[in-house]
Order: structure tokens, then C-alpha cells, then sequence
């Protein structure tokens, strides 16, 4: 439909909104520049074009000029460039019209749908917007108001700012005045609220974004302008080193002529700009001034040399008569300087002050800035003097100077040799003299009018100013930027934020245009659900006799299907098992996607059954909950095929919630082929597994490996800490395990601390030894338990198929034979079998079944190692020591039976006989009229953790009726890795029935302070493997010495054990170990031996 003619009120709403905002835009640029990144008048000229014509390009021109006006003003733009307002309305009036014809062509209006609105905002508003660009940025170039080198710049922002305000703009423009006006009305409010919101959003963003690039752009000033004034106060720090070095020469040489002073000098005049002299000023009485110039004048370097003045005109002339002269006698480089030569200090306004300050204090001391005496370019300069004194000097000085050492400066050279190594672009220095008469101070380098503290400088930089002292003197360096320095440094990360939510807003616009255009669809769909509604209640009473139809079913949901319309109904309690929502509608195919993905084809194949005339069909498939964080539920679906009263045909079946009942039979299942500490199969599921393996083994003459292995020191981690932790550590130890393997490879517990490896298809016996290795290295590391740190190995045994046995019993049985094989050789390694394995496997069960029947035919005895009280070496006590005579093998050492009880359990029985027959001894001794002995008796952890340990020990002695105070029960540190409240009571127990309770092996095991506090100990026992290589060892001797220190600090007593020389004895004695037991004194004895040496000490155990 024809466009409306615009009107006056037409042309002047337009060319105000044009005006206000694009003012407003150039009010949020970012610095540098004046082009706003967001220019909203493009897309209010384009929708004014768009909705009123090409006649209403008088308001566009109109308002770009009075905007473009306000920006020469506040970017203060002079000569031609304030004609540049009048191009960049040109520009914006063909910018506008251009745009509206590429909008005719490539969009539909009222832009109702996703493309035309996408083509108009993406592509119309992009490619029009190069019009405006071009013309203002040409015209800024050219009228002199841009430098060529920031037109790109410019010309990309003045391009992005329209560009975006057309995506941002245009929009809400349209809804107030796009035409025809049906079309846009009922959309305004759905446009334009969110959108000015997005507006004001975007404004404070563009504000906060201007002020964070100013932030920005201030705070690298001030890095920059600070590192600057730390270089400028070293060089001037490095003239004052250079003024004390010349001071110290000439202290040292106060001879040296002008050739040795210029070798002196040059080093340091070729090393420091600014640097215009060095040279030394002795001091001359009236009465030597003849003898002084004459000597001078011999000097080859100054045979002209004569003490002058200088005039206020800087004129030199023979000085006039005074009681003393100060003249420059010494000054590098000497060309350059040669007029000062001779030159009387004191004739010099500005030195008189700084030389008597030096004199004064004997410090370095400046002159006020003024033109040196050298000086041929009229810059400024400073002398800085130093006083000379003899080495004697004191501070103060004191006495008459013999001279004065001065170097002189020309500032602008010394502070451009800074700045010429460190250059800063864009900034630019002022450096001042402080005087009282100038608060701001004097200029003596640098710009011609310095900064004040609080002035801004071009960009809105402000300046930096810092002060210092140099010699005497106050100075303040300021920095500030030049019309540039924004340019140079200009940040895209602020412009990339703003980009970011400017095009982000723009796509707003896009959706709601988008969406308020397809309203009148969104009617149409809502007309047709109101229909589907109305069916919905007419089926309401067939769903209610459904939904009580299900109530009678227990727990069970039912459903019917047309087959051929696919629609039907479900009961409420089919919608809660599928967990979908209720609806009146059912289909299979909502039957079919409420199942797991991986279950939705078996459900399709079963009605495909039933539509090739099976009869009914059942299966279970898995329904996701709706909140995936709960496990999925199993559901069992029954279907059959029936028939309606009118003889069309029907599916209908039912779902019942099975997850319970599925989850106890595989628990079951799972209870029967795992173990449940650890999680891997058990010995059931193992033996099945290798049965499947060795059949195609068998049938493909393949080898087979199959590995037995048992946890190393398990069963006394188990005793110690707890089955808990025991318990934890197989769980840790099996993940470690099960990471060594192939997924084919199967890893079982058959029980306890023992595992089985099957290796099915190796090529080689060296395969199996890789994985040994694998399995031994994986449990090399400590393991964490509890925040204890324990350690464990395994000793592998491996038996191979066809080599070591046809069936899988033997196999295991000759892989446990080889397992047992590695544990005798030191365990935590790995043995293949061989066929002597079963001999010595034989053995060491005819050992084991041996001493399980020492005890009932008394093959046990008791040995006592002697303990002397030292240095008179007196027996007070004995250590009982069990000894195994085998009616057969005759005396079986300790080493070997021992372990063996221990890891049998055995051990708990022995430790008891131990102690009744060590009651008994006691007792026949004392009945014997013999004086009383302490008896140790050794006491294992798997005892002493019987939580009857202290009731059973009472029990003992009374039945023997001997006294505890003569026994002392030696207790190992491995019983004491884990102590606690029942441990602490347990030593209580013992300690209140009168019994000694020594620490067996100190230093060997989990050793800790801790316990040696806590527990009621009276002696500690030194280990044998401490003694033995005393005194010769110096890690054994500190930990002797530390162990005894201890003791005596704690107040208890120390038994060194394993004492077989009278050096180590003599060592011990030296640290008051007070008791000793050893092959040194004695071995051990049995009872009669003992009882001989009583009776020949009857005083012995006093």
C-alpha cells in the first residue's frame, strides 16, 4: 500500500529524535575518538524512510547536521573541518534512502518472519551503512580534522556504530512508526519495552566501558611515568657516584696532574650523558696563589693557566685580590671545558652557595640551575661540589678543606640519555627547581609550561609529579601525554564487550520482531487447541471408567491402541510407570519413546509381531525417571491382540513397575559371582570362567596362564589395625590390581588376602612374568588408608596350561604350590611351578600339621637369655625364648616355626604355654628357696588384641600362684600402629596387676613419642640390629644414644639387646645403658643352667 505523505509534525518528530540521539550517542563514546560504537539515528533515519518515504530526507539532513555540529564543538574541530557536518548529513540522507531500497528488494514487510528479518538487520542495514562511513570519515581527512593514520580506525567504528544502530534501533523505531499501522500497532509494547530496557542496559554499559579504557589508559601513564622517574632519579643518583669517586681519587692522589686526571675522567664522561665536566678545585690561600699558578703553568696540558673571575656578564678576568681562591684546576674533558680553567669558584653567584653548603657539611651540595661557564647553546646546567679532606676526615669536617671535587651537568642532555634508552611515546616531561619564590617551581628542562597537579591533560590523562633531592637541592619531574598518546595506545577489549552486548541486543530485536510477527499464526494454533480440548472432554467419562478400571488392577497400568490409527487411551497408572504426563490421547508411539533408547527397537519389533498375527508377547525394557539422577526403572510389558464389539481389531496390554523384583534377582545373582568387598568375581564365577577358557585353549591349542597371589605382612596389618582397615586396604589393593590387566584377563578373591589371575591366549611363559612384574610394581607404592600410610606386596605363584596341568583345579592347586614357593624365597616376587615345588609344599604342611601337635606332646621348651645389671654385671632377669624339639628333626629354629604360627594362628596358643610354663619356672624357683627374677615373656599382637588379654593373664597367675612383679611382658611396636582408648586400657589393665611392660625392638617398627607419653611403659629394649655394629656406625650410635636419652628423660629403664663385644658393650656404658643382654654374657640357657647361676648370686635379682 502507498506511503503517507509526511507532515510537519512528521519531519519534526524525526529530525528531534534524530538530534537527541545521536547526541546522546556521542556522549558514550570510548576514547580515543569521537565516533560512538552505537549510533541509533541510522536506524531511526532508515525506519523514517522505510515508514514515511524518501520525502522526509529535510528531518534526516536536518538532525545529522545539528548532531555533527554539537561533535565539532566538543572535539574543538577548526578551519574546514566545520564543514564536515554538512557532508555527513549528505552522507546519512543517501546512507537512509539506499538502505530502504535494499530493504524493498531483499525483504518482506511488515517483517513477520525469520528471513525477511534476518536479511533486513544482518545484510540491509550492513551493507548501506558503508555510505555514512565513507562520506564522514572522507570528510574529517580532508578538512584536516583526522590524521590519515586513524581514518581505518574511524572508519571501521563510524561503519560498526551505524551498522549497530540500525540492528538496535530500527526495530523499535518501526513499532512506534511503521506503516501501515494495523500491522505494527498490536506489536509496540512487545517490542519496545524490552527493547529500551536492553537500551538503558546498553547505555550503562557503554558509560562503564568508556570509564574502565579511561582507567585503563591512566593507569599505563602512570606504570610507565613512574618507571621513568625511578631511571631519571638513578642517573642523577649515578652523577653523585661519579662526584664521590672523583672525591675519593683526588683524596688518595691529591698530586695528580691534568694527563693522569683525563684518563681518570673519560671512562666516566663516556659512560653518562648529560655528563659535561668533572674536575677538582684545591684550596689556594692568598699567600700561595704565585706558587700555585706557576706550578700549574708547568704542566704541559695548561701552561697558560691563571686564577680568574667571572663577571655577571660571563666574562673572564685575572681575579682580584682575596684572602683565599678556589680556582679549577683539574677538569675533563679538557678542550671542551678549557675557559673554565683557573676559574675562581667564588666569583660565581651560583657556586658561592653550594660551595659553602659542601665546606659546611661535607656533602654533595648543587648549584640553583644557570647557563654554565662552558655553555655555548644557552641550556641550563647545575655544578655539584664535594668537599676533599685527608683520610682523617671526620663528620662534620672539621679544619681547612683541601679542596673541592665537582662535576657539571648540562639537565636536558642528562634527563634526554634516559629517555633515549627508554622511550615512551606520546608522553612528555617537565622537570622544575622548587623555590620559594615559585610554588610551582622554576623550569630547568623539558616542555615550557609544566603541568599543575590537578590540570588534565588532552584524552583526559592526568598528569604524574613526583619530587626528589638531588644534592641539596629539591626537584620535581612531572609527566603528562601528548595529543596522541591515546591513539597509541588504544585498548580493543572494551570495544569487544561492548560489541558483544551491542550485538547481543541486536539479536533481541531480531527475536522480538520475530515473534510478535507470527502472532496471528500463534492465534490460529490457539484456535485448534481450543478444539482438541473440546474433543478431550468429550472423552473425559470414557477416561474416568478407564482410570477406575486400572484401580482395581494391583499396581498395574493398562493401555489400548487402535493398530491402524495408531491413537488409543492408557490408564493414569500407565502414565506414572512410563513417567510421562496424563493425557487423554495414548500412541504406540508414546509407548515407544517412554522406554530407554536402547530399548525402544525391542518394544517395535513386539508390536510388528502382533501386526503379523502373534497372538500376545511380553518383555521387560527400561524407562528413564525424568530427573536423570535417579536410576532408571524396569518395566514389564505384556501385549496382546483382541478384537472390538464391532469387530475392528485392537492392541491392548499392560506395564508393571518390576524394578524391585529385577534388582533382588540380580543381587542375587551378583551375591553368588562376586564378592562383595571388593567387587570382583569370585571363586565360583572365576572357576567358570577359566572352564570357558581352557575349553578353547583345548579345542585351539592356545596357552593359558593362570596366577596365584597372596598379600605379603596382610595378616599382621589385619591383627594390628583392624579388620576394618584390613578390609580397605584388600579394596585398595584390588583396583591397583585389576589396572594391570586386559580386558580378557580375569582378576577373582578367592578368600582372605588371596587372588586369582587367569591369562587366557598367551604366546610365551614371559607373557604371564610381564604380568607378574605388572602386578608386583602396582603395589609398590604406599597406600592411604585412613590417612595411615601402609605398605603391602604380593608373592605370585604361576602355573601354565598345557605345562602344569590339564584341568583348572590343578592348575590353581600348582599355582598356590608356586605362590608359597616365591613367599619362602622372600616373598614379593613371583615363582613358575616346577614339579619339586610339591615336595617342599609337602613339607612345609607336615610341618605345620607338626606343630599343631608340639603342644599336646610337649615338644616345646623354654630357653632364658640372662639380663645383667651393669657394670658389675649382675643377673636381675632372664627373657623367655621357646624352642621347638622335633622328635624327628631334632631342635627346629625359631625362624622357622615362628612365622609359620603366626601366620596359622598357632602362634595365640604358643604364646599362652609360653606364659604358663614361665609361672611355672617362676614358681619351682622360688620354692626352691632361690632369690626372686624378673621373667620377659614376648608377647605377639594377635594376643594382646584378645579383648581377654588382661582377664586371661590375671587368670594365669592365679592359677600358678606366682606374683606378677617378677614378670614383664615385652610387647612389639607393630601392636601399637594403630593405639587407641581400648589399647590405653589394656596397658592400664596390665600394669595395675603389678607386671613390667617393656617395648620390644624400639626403632624397627611404627616408632612414636606419642605412645611412649601415653602408655604405661617401664622399659624400652634396644633392637639387636642397632647394637650390632656399634660403636663403628654412626647412624646405629646416634640412634642408641637417642633411644637412651629418651628413656632417661621419660624415666624409663633400657635393655640393650644383641651385646657380643666389649666395644659395644663399653659404648653402651659410656650412655648408661644400665642393662644388657647378649652372646657377650651369655647365651640362652635353659632352667637348670639358670638355676646354678642363682644359686652361686644369691643376691643377683635384689
Amino acid at each position: 500500500m502507498p506511503l503517507p505523505t509526511p507532515t510537519l509534525r512528521h519531519l519534526a518528530s524525526v529530525a528531534a529524535a534524530y538530534t537527541l540521539s545521536g547526541l546522546l550517542a556521542l556522549h558514550l563514546a570510548i576514547p580515543p575518538g569521537y565516533v560512538s560504537p552505537l549510533y541509533p539515528a541510522a536506524g531511526i533515519a532508515l525506519a523514517a524512510v522505510l515508514s514515511y518515504g524518501r520525502k522526509i530526507w529535510p528531518a534526516i539532513l536536518t538532525g545529522a547536521i545539528l548532531t555533527n555540529i554539537g561533535a565539532v564543538v566538543q572535539t574543538g574541530l577548526e578551519g574546514w573541518a566545520q564543514i564536515t557536518p554538512l557532508i555527513v548529513g549528505i552522507g546519512a540522507v543517501l546512507q537512509a534512502s539506499a538502505g530502504a531500497a535494499l530493504a524493498e528488494r531483499w525483504s518482506r514487510f511488515p517483517l513477520d518472519t525469520a528471513g525477511p528479518i534476518l536479511r533486513f538487520l544482518f545484510l540491509v542495514g550492513p551493507v548501506s551503512c558503508l555510505i555514512g562511513a565513507s562520506f564522514g570519515t572522507s570528510a574529517l581527512v580532508i578538512s584536516g580534522g583526522l590524521p590519515l593514520s586513524d581514518a581505518g580506525f574511524t572508519w571501521w567504528n563510524w561503519w560498526a556504530g551505524d551498522a549497530i544502530g540500525i540492528l538496535i534501533a530500527a526495530p523499535l523505531a518501526l513499532a512506534f512508526i511503521g506503516q501501515p499501522r494495523q500491522d505494527w500497532a498490536p506489536r509496540r509494547l512487545s517490542i519496545a519495552l524490552p527493547m529500551l530496557v536492553a537500551l538503558l542496559i546498553l547505555a550503562a554499559l557503554e558509560v562503564q566501558v568508556a570509564r574502565w579504557e579511561q582507567e585503563r589508559l591512566q593507569a599505563r601513564f602512570e606504570r610507565d611515568a613512574h618507571y621513568l622517574s625511578s631511571m631519571l632519579r638513578k642517573r642523577f643518583e649515578d652523577y653523585t657516584g661519579v662526584l664521590q669517586a672523583t672525591e675519593r681519587v683526588m683524596v688518595a692522589a691529591p698530586g695528580m696532574g691534568q694527563q693522569g686526571f683525563q684518563e681518570f675522567a673519560a671512562p666516566w664522561l663516556a659512560r653518562y650523558d648529560g655528563l659535561k665536566a668533572i674536575g677538582w678545585i684545591p684550596h689556594v690561600p692568598a699567600a700561595g696563589r704565585a706558587a700555585f699558578e706557576d706550578a700549574a703553568r708547568a704542566d704541559a696540558a695548561t701552561p697558560d693557566f691563571m686564577i680568574r673571575d667571572r663577571d655577571r656578564h660571563n666574562a673572564l678576568h685575572p681575579a682580584a685580590p682575596r684572602p683565599e681562591y678556589y680556582p679549577i684546576r683539574l677538569i675533563a674533558p679538557l678542550e671542551s671545558n678549557r675557559r673554565a680553567l683557573g676559574l675562581n669558584i667564588l666569583s660565581v653567584p651560583n657556586a658561592v652557595d653550594a660551595v659553602n653548603r659542601s665546606l659546611a657539611s661535607g656533602k654533595a651540595a648543587s648549584t640553583r640551575a644557570f647557563e654554565l661557564t662552558q655553555e655555548t647553546e644557552g641550556k641550563l646546567g647545575v655544578v655539584v661540589y664535594q668537599r676533599t679532606a685527608g683520610p682523617a676526615a671526620q663528620e662534620p669536617p672539621s679544619g681547612p678543606p683541601q679542596g673541592v671535587a665537582f662535576v657539571a651537568l648540562r639537565i636536558e642532555d642528562a634527563v634526554q640519555s634516559v629517555l633515549r634508552h627508554y622511550p615512551m611515546p606520546g608522553m612528555v616531561y617537565c622537570l622544575t627547581e622548587r623555590a620559594p619564590d615559585a610554588p610551582l617551581g622554576h623550569r630547568i628542562a623539558g616542555q615550557e609550561n609544566c603541568p599543575a597537579p590537578q590540570e588534565t591533560a588532552p584524552g583526559g590523562i592526568d598528569p604524574w609529579i613526583d619530587s626528589f633531592d638531588f644534592a641539596g637541592r629539591r626537584w620535581s619531574i612531572s609527566f603528562s601525554v601528548s595529543p596522541g598518546y591515546n591513539a597509541l595506545y588504544r585498548g580493543w577489549e572494551a570495544w569487544i564487550l561492548l560489541a558483544i552486548g551491542l550485538l547481543s541486543t541486536g539479536m533481541l530485536g531480531a527475536f522480538l520482531l520475530s515473534s510478535t510477527g507470527r502472532a496471528r499464526r500463534i492465534e490460529d494454533m490457539v484456535q485448534q487447541r481450543t478444539q482438541e480440548l473440546a474433543d478431550a472432554t468429550r472423552k473425559l467419562r470414557t477416561q474416568q471408567a478407564m482410570l477406575t478400571h486400572a484401580e482395581r488392577i494391583a499396581r498395574l497400568g493398562s493401555w489400548e491402541v487402535d493398530p491402524v490409527s495408531g491413537r488409543g487411551h492408557g490408564s493414569a497408572e500407565l502414565f506414572t510407570i512410563l513417567g510421562l504426563p496424563y493425557r487423554d490421547c495414548l500412541s504406540l508411539i508414546d509407548l515407544k519413546n517412554a522406554a530407554h533408547p536402547d530399548d525402544q527397537q525391542a518394544l517395535e519389533e513386539a508390536f510388528e509381531q502382533m501386526d503379523r498375527g502373534q497372538a500376545a508377547s511380553s518383555l521387560d525394557i527400561r524407562v528413564p525417571f525424568g530427573d536423570s539422577a535417579l536410576p532408571e526403572r524396569t518395566v514389564h510389558f505384556t501385549i496382546e491382540a483382541g478384537d472390538r464389539s464391532d469387530g475392528s481389531k485392537t492392541l491392548r496390554g499392560t506395564a508393571q513397575d518390576v524394578t524391585a523384583s529385577r534388582a533382588a534377582e540380580a543381587h542375587i545373582h551378583y551375591l553368588a559371582h562376586y564378592d562383595m568387598l571388593t567387587g570382583l568375581p569370585n571363586r565360583s564365577l572365576w572357576a567358570s570362567r577359566a572352564e570357558q577358557a581352557l575349553a578353547i585353549a583345548r579345542r585351539n591349542h592356545l596357552r593359558m596362564g593362570v596366577l596365584f597371589l597372596d598379600l605379603d605382612n596382610f595378616k599382621k596389618i589385619n591383627d594390628t589395625l583392624g579388620h576394618p582397615v584390613g578390609d580397605r586396604l584388600l579394596a585398595a589393593a584390588a583396583q591397583r590390581l585389576a589396572l594391570c590387566l586386559r580386558e580378557e584377563d580375569v582378576l577373582a578373591r578367592l578368600g582372605g588376602d588371596e587372588f586369582v589371575v587367569l591369562l587366557p591366549q598367551i604366546h610365551t611363559a614371559d607373557d604371564a612374568a610381564i604380568v607378574a612384574r605388572k602386578l608386583i610394581g602396582s603395589l609398590t607404592r604406599p597406600f592411604d588408608i585412613d590417612g595411615q600410610e601402609l605398605s603391602t606386596s604380593t608373592s605370585i605363584g604361576i602355573a601354565l596350561y598345557p605345562a602344569n596341568g590339564a584341568d583348572v583345579d590343578i592348575l590353581l592347586k600348582h599355582a598356590d604350590t608356586a605362590m608359597y614357593d616365591a613367599k619362602s624365597a622372600g616373598r614379593n616376587d613371583f615363582r613358575f611351578f616346577t614339579p619339586d615345588m610339591n615336595n617342599r609344599a609337602y613339607a612345609r604342611l607336615m610341618l605345620e600339621n607338626a606343630l599343631r601337635h608340639a603342644l599336646e606332646r610337649d615338644e616345646l621348651e623354654l630357653d632364658y637369655q640372662p639380663q645383667w645389671a651393669m657394670p658389675g654385671q649382675k643377673l636381675i632377669g632372664v627373657e623367655a625364648l621357646v624352642r621347638w624339639n622335633h622328635p624327628e628333626r631334632g631342635r627346629i629354629s625359631p625362624a622357622e616355626f615362628i612365622p609359620l604360627a603366626e601366620e596359622t594362628g598357632l602362634i595365640q596358643s604358643i604364646g599362652d604355654w609360653v606364659l604358663h610354663a614361665a609361672c611355672r619356672q617362676q614358681a619351682a624357683w622360688q620354692a626352691a628357696g632361690l632369690p626372686p627374677l624378673t621373667i620377659a615373656v614376648n608377647i605377639s599382637a594377635l594376643q594382646f588384641r584378645r579383648s581377654d588379654f588382661a582377664g586371661h593373664v590375671r587368670q594365669v597367675f592365679a592359677d600358678t600362684g606366682v606374683s606378677p612383679r617378677h614378670f614383664e611382658l615385652e610387647i612389639t611396636e607393630s601392636a601399637l600402629m594403630q593405639p587407641s582408648v581400648e589399647t590405653e586400657a589394656q596397658f592400664a589393665s596390665l600394669r595395675n596387676l603389678g607386671l613390667g611392660l617393656a617395648l620390644d625392638d624400639f626403632g624397627t617398627g611404627y616408632s612414636s613419642l606419642s605412645y611412649l607419653k601415653r602408655l604405661p611403659l617401664t622399659r624400652l629394649k634396644i633392637d639387636r640390629s642397632f647394637v650390632r655394629d656399634l660403636p663403628g656406625d654412626p647412624e646405629d650410635a646416634a640412634i642408641a644414644t637417642a633411644t637412651l636419652s629418651i628413656a632417661r628423660d621419660l624415666g624409663l629403664e633400657v635393655v640393650a639387646e644383641g651385646v657380643e663385644t666389649e666395644a659395644q658393650r663399653d659404648f653402651l656404658l659410656e650412655r648408661q645403658c644400665a642393662v644388657m643382654q647378649g652372646y657377650l654374657f651369655s647365651r640362652p640357657l635353659p632352667a637348670q643352667a639358670i638355676t646354678e647361676l642363682l644359686a652361686s648370686q644369691p643376691d643377683a635379682a635384689g
